[in-house]
């Protein structure tokens, strides 16, 4: 869904730009430059990237007015994938204790739905989207970009997009 919508602009900040990952809101956000930065973008509807972030339930109490989207996904799925390419990302705990991570992650993610985010399954991505999404976001989902919707994101070879479309802070 990164990228789906004309009306979202993707915000990259940080060294992980491939990974279209944002180091703005890690730990402890810096709420009045994110307030600044959100008043500055408006009225863009902006997407900021992190993952594990749903575990700062702190993050969310404070993010006033934002749409959360919460991805989930299959277990066997997500450790191939922290074995697979990109596993330098993987954290020590993911490699050690993979169930243990994937329940600790999954109990935070019901804690974001029960906060009102809505949920995407990881598998499910580009199954009839716009609709949920639209509704969710307050956006026209005949504006989705249904190919995007499916398409995997491809890394490095996606520079160029988001050369063109999103809000860099931070550059490096």
């Amino acid at each position: 869904y990164v990228g789906s919508h004309p009306e979202v602009r993707v915000v990259v900040g940080g060294p992980l730009w491939h990974r279209l990952e944002s180091d703005y809101v890690r730990k402890n956000a810096d709420w009045e430059a994110l307030d600044k930065f959100l008043e500055e973008s408006c009225p863009d509807r902006v997407l900021i990237k992190q993952p594990w972030l749903e575990r700062n339930v702190d993050f969310f109490t404070q993010a006033k007015g934002a749409k959360i989207l919460v991805c989930t996904r299959e277990p066997e799925t997500l450790f191939q994938s922290w074995q697979g390419e990109g596993r330098e990302y993987t954290g020590n705990e993911c490699r050690e204790n993979p169930m243990r991570e994937y329940i600790r992650g999954m109990l935070a993610c019901f804690r974001m739905l029960l906060m009102g985010a809505m949920e995407i399954q990881k598998e499910r991505i580009g199954q009839a989207l716009e609709k949920p999404l639209g509704k969710f976001l307050g956006l026209d989902y005949r504006g989705f970009d249904s190919a995007r919707l499916r398409q995997k994101w491809m890394g490095a070879k996606e520079r160029e997009w988001i050369e063109a479309r999103a809000i860099w802070r931070d550059r490096r």
